[in-house]
């Protein structure tokens, strides 16, 4: 796939790479706040993806019944869905 679109001037620009890691979380705050860290400190470490553009979807598996999540909640690069029930593992 071509990451580079026409910017002025008829000069390519290349598109920022965007990485969009989604998991599961059930009980298990703690767990996923040591995991997102050690992806970002490998992505950050690898020159090619160092300017990526990373996020994170996290399915609150426990649909909203654990107080801890809220920890992720208030994290700026992680987007929550919240079912309405638990939908097991």
């Amino acid at each position: 796939m071509d990451q580079t679109t026409e910017g002025k001037a008829g000069t390519a620009v290349e598109d920022p790479v965007r990485i969009r890691i989604v998991c599961p979380v059930f009980l298990d705050v703690e767990p996923f706040l040591a995991l997102r860290l050690g992806i970002l400190d490998a992505i950050s470490a690898e020159p090619s993806l160092s300017s990526a553009k990373v996020g994170f979807t996290v399915l609150d598996d426990t649909a909203g019944n654990d107080p801890e999540f809220s920890r992720i909640r208030e994290l700026g690069d992680v987007d929550v869905i919240e079912p309405p029930y638990n939908l097991g593992h």
